[in-house]
């Protein structure tokens, strides 16, 4: 344990209200996770994922703590993850306004427990190689190579921990309060404890007593009510106004805004007197990562510590990364100034994913078939065992090459979703600008279309007597050839 930090971070990721089915409910993902999270509530899900997960080890699933909300700023011990489906119904269903299939409605928060708080068991488990999924043989010793796995040195003080970052979520991040948390899972059967928290996206709307609102844009995105001082990239002092002498605002970025959350969460911890650092290494910072993240960094990191020179260009490797990551955000800021006009490439764009992803639908349903096949032929045909063997590592790494694609559509989705976002904005803009004579920008703007339109009205009218006038022209008569002729 010498050389141990303490780290604290949140992992964030959100479901859209439409699922990942586009069905318009997000009840079957929620379920789905939730089975996962709350196992220790039915015998048969703690082995079922313990098969899934290697990580898992059953015989401690007894010790984690899953809760649901009272509605009233308690929780309590549920007998079902039923119970937490029907608490998260009650709150989407109460939303106002009609929902947007693309906004973000179900929000899922994962913390780890420090290290500073865990005890070290080496040699747990084995180290097992991301492409193969099979054990990584050490080359000198032809033995596995083996990770360590974190448990808690007091299970009592672990859950005061997770309580205050329940706090801290409940207070200073979702707009929606303790509310919007409909239930979490204290993970102690893994290889780190922590904690797995189902919340929303909602918060009272203040025009509508007793119902909710979505306010995603304003806790996760880029909104207009949420901004920051303004400094300058050359100084690094506040740029003041020089009319008003105070401090110029500016919208808050998403990326600034995760950053705040992340420095808010140490700092909460901190102040609770817990042993975690306070500033943030990105090159060090596991506890912010998902789960599955977490354990494949630890895995990395095992092997990275016999191998300085691979480690000294991964390091080049963050950096260079980091710096196309600081070209891409400034790219995509300059990008939403032009989105409104991209408003059909992004439905075709949706079109695209939404024909991609039935495209690996039928496959993934191809496969399946497939799978019960050949397990059908392993059960009929011992003799042909082997290639049967084959047949089955080919199915699982090509199910595996599918569930990267799915996440890279997911991505794309949240991507059209932001985009998306950026256009309601802009009409709400549009919707709330002013001039000096409290005529808004939309007015102005349908204004000068109706300008327009008569204009090509008047030169259409102004066309037709033209050719109306040419056609009566041509209608008089020509004068008579037959009669008396001058000098006849």
């Amino acid at each position: 344990m010498n050389g141990t930090t303490g780290r604290a971070g949140g992992n964030i990721r959100h479901l859209q209200h439409k699922g990942t089915k586009g069905t318009g409910n997000t009840r079957e993902d929620r379920a789905s996770l939730l089975h996962e999270s709350m196992r220790e509530l039915d015998d048969e899900a703690v082995q079922t994922h313990a098969r899934l997960n290697p990580n898992i080890v059953p015989a401690d699933s007894h010790l984690n703590v899953a809760m649901v909300n009272n509605g009233d700023g308690t929780f309590r011990r549920p007998k079902s993850i039923e119970e937490v489906l029907d608490y998260g119904d009650s709150r989407i269903d109460n939303v106002y306004r009609k929902w947007k299939p693309n906004s973000f409605e179900t929000t899922l928060v994962v913390v780890h427990l420090p290290k500073t708080m865990c005890d070290e068991v080496p040699n747990y488990y084995p180290l097992l190689d991301k492409v193969t999924g099979q054990p990584v043989i050490d080359e000198e010793t032809g033995e596995p190579k083996l990770r360590s796995r974190w448990v808690a040195k007091n299970r009592s003080d672990a859950i005061a921990y997770f309580d205050e970052v329940l706090a801290y979520y409940g207070s200073d991040v979702l707009t929606g309060g303790i509310d919007a948390i409909h239930g979490y899972d204290i993970n102690f059967d893994e290889s780190t404890p922590h904690i797995q928290i189902m919340a929303d996206t909602l918060a009272p709307d203040p025009k509508h007593d007793g119902n909710l609102r979505v306010d995603a844009s304003r806790m996760w995105d880029v909104h207009r009510d949420v901004t920051v001082d303004k400094f300058d990239a050359t100084t690094g002092q506040p740029v003041i106004d020089e009319k008003t002498g105070e401090v110029v605002q500016v919208l808050e970025q998403r990326r600034a805004k995760m950053s705040r959350y992340q420095r808010g969460l140490r700092e909460h911890m901190v102040a609770k007197g817990y042993p975690v650092e306070h500033d943030f290494d990105p090159e060090r910072h596991l506890s912010g990562l998902g789960k599955d993240e977490y354990t494949e960094v630890m895995d990395s990191r095992r092997v990275v510590e016999t191998q300085t020179a691979a480690l000294k260009l991964q390091e080049s490797d963050l950096d260079s990364r980091q710096t196309g990551l600081e070209d891409y955000q400034a790219r995509l800021d300059e990008y939403r100034d032009k989105v409104v006009a991209g408003d059909q490439r992004l439905r075709d764009s949706i079109d695209i994913v939404e024909d991609e992803k039935a495209r690996v639908a039928k496959r993934s349903t191809h496969l399946d078939e497939r799978e019960q096949d050949v397990a059908q032929m392993e059960l009929k045909t011992g003799a042909a065992s082997q290639q049967i063997s084959v047949e089955l590592e080919l199915v699982r790494q090509v199910r595996s090459a599918l569930k990267h694609q799915r996440e890279a559509l997911e991505e794309r989705e949240a991507t059209i979703a932001e985009r998306e976002g950026i256009i309601e904005d802009v009409t709400t803009f549009l919707d709330a600008m002013k001039s000096p004579a409290g005529e808004t920008l939309r007015q102005r703007f349908d204004r000068f279309l109706e300008e327009r339109r008569q204009q090509r009205l008047n030169k259409n009218e102004a066309a037709q007597a033209y050719v109306r006038a040419k056609a009566r022209h041509w209608a008089e008569p020509e004068p008579r050839s037959d009669g008396p002729q001058l000098g006849g």
